[in-house]
């Protein structure tokens, strides 16, 4: 099932829908933000809530998603489980990427336009 995706204000939250982000899930992640990103779009929420594990190549398509918003662009995080949370920490990914526990506290953080206020 490919990735949820809906504009609020500036930013487009992406959902993803299954409880692994591994070697396909990865791939539908990938496409997803690439079209995106060709779109213009240069802030994505991604909502991990239904998300239970993360393998390296789960962990790798975030990454590039980041990367493929280019310069200037944000992959904030939100709805990180414990698991989830854990891997971040061990590869150090805690550091890179900005994570909120709930998607609402994203969106407050993040302002009415979808940008940091």
């Amino acid at each position: 099932m490919r990735p949820e995706a809906e504009v609020v204000g500036d930013t487009v939250v992406v959902t993803l829908l299954e409880p692994r982000l591994d070697g396909a899930r990865g791939l539908e992640l990938r496409q997803k933000v690439a079209e995106l990103a060709a779109g213009g779009t240069r802030s994505i929420l991604l909502d991990l809530t239904a998300v239970e594990f993360v393998d390296s190549t789960g962990l790798g398509a975030i990454v590039s998603s980041f990367k493929l918003l280019g310069k200037g662009g944000r992959l904030d995080l939100c709805g990180l489980s414990e698991p989830v949370r854990t891997v971040l920490r061990l590869t150090r990914m805690d550091r890179v990427f900005k994570w909120f526990p709930r998607r609402e506290d994203a969106l407050m953080a993040l302002g009415p336009a979808g940008s940091p206020g």
